[in-house]
């Protein structure tokens, strides 16, 4: 308590010196500053005493210049206390004297302060106001003209028309607060609305259309692919044909040709067997059973040949495939004649009995 004792003792001669040192024009001024009907505050040197600091201490002094704004004056006296140097005259700043200023200085930093967001929004609805009531006043004026109250009781009847008057304002009011911004807005949800379902129904056909393409484009692959593996494999039935045809060509000319051989062949051994030429028509024989094995004609002169030449083993060879090719009555009497030569008699008669069966039949 003692240390802030002599701290408002040195803040007290420190304000004491600044009074005496202020000029009387800052006098004026901050007098005039003060607005009329307000108490002008007190000077430092006025609040501050030696009993205002023994009971509430510094923090009570500084409480009203807080206020006013002049917190750089005692940052300097701070200063000036801690040092102990000889004390200079604080810059004094130009203080806001109305609230306009301060809105002004606000506006022109670019901040839009609530206030004024206020101020606004109050002022609209007094005038709201005052134009309703004006109306109302209106209205009541025009009915009490035409029926002024000839009784007692009519002054009750036209406060009941005021209020109903009223009431009838302030609904059309509402209704056509209500019915002019909603109508445009009613009618672009209207056309907002069709428009959407209509494009969702011009996307759900799209949708549709395009899965319909795309599963005829996947079937159509499919087909694409079976149809490619079948024509592929008729394709190799094809060459495979064409080549066994060109083959089987190729062996019908060969055996073609072979036929007219063996049967130049045979004419010339019949020619070599009527002159008797037996071994020269068996080596044409020859010849034309290699080159032609199912020629029974061939067989049958070879075996004749056979005969003449007294080979009856290899007579009966040949008249046996004579037989197994053709099976004739006469290479059946051949076949007997053959036997009788080499002598089985039995098997002739078998021959010769089986020729006549073969003939009757």
């Amino acid at each position: 308590m003692a240390k802030r004792a002599d701290q408002g003792r040195q803040m007290q001669k420190i304000n004491a010196r600044e009074t005496s040192h202020s000029s009387a024009p800052h006098r004026t001024q901050s007098a005039a500053s003060v607005p009329p009907g307000t108490r002008p505050a007190s000077t430092p040197s006025q609040t501050i005493g030696d009993d205002n600091v023994r009971k509430h201490g510094v923090p009570l002094v500084l409480a009203p210049e807080k206020a006013k704004g002049t917190q750089p004056e005692k940052r300097h006296r701070k200063r000036e206390t801690k040092h102990g140097q000889h004390s200079s005259r604080p810059k004094q700043r130009s203080r806001p004297t109305d609230g306009s200023s301060v809105k002004v200085s606000r506006d022109r930093s670019g901040v839009k302060s609530e206030e004024c967001h206020v101020d606004q929004h109050k002022k609209k609805r007094s005038k709201q106001r005052l134009a309703d009531a004006k109306s109302v006043d209106k209205v009541a004026r025009k009915r009490k003209s035409k029926h002024q109250p000839s009784r007692a009781g009519d002054g009750n009847n036209s406060d009941d028309a005021d209020a109903i008057a009223r009431r009838l304002l302030a609904s059309k009011r509402s209704i056509a607060v209500k019915s002019l911004p909603d109508s445009p807005a009613k009618s672009e949800d209207n056309a907002s609305c069709i428009a959407v379902g209509n494009n969702k129904k011009e996307m759900e056909d799209l949708v549709d259309t395009i899965a319909r393409k795309e599963q005829m484009i996947l079937q159509n692959q499919m087909e694409i692919q079976y149809f490619y593996h079948k024509w592929q494999f008729l394709q190799r039935k094809e060459d495979v044909a064409a080549n066994e045809a060109k083959c089987a060509t190729v062996r019908i000319r060969r055996i073609g040709k072979a036929r007219q051989k063996a049967s130049q062949l045979v004419a010339s051994s019949e020619k070599l067997f009527a002159e008797e030429e037996y071994q020269a028509s068996i080596l044409e024989l020859l010849r034309a059973t290699a080159i032609e094995q199912s020629n029974a004609k061939a067989w049958n002169l070879l075996a004749q040949c056979r005969m003449k030449v007294v080979d009856y083993v290899a007579a009966e060879i040949a008249c046996r495939k004579c037989i197994q090719y053709q099976d004739t009555p006469s290479n059946l009497v051949l076949l007997g004649q053959i036997m009788m030569c080499q002598g089985h008699p039995d098997e002739a008669i078998e021959y010769y009995q089986k020729a006549l069966a073969v003939c009757n039949i």
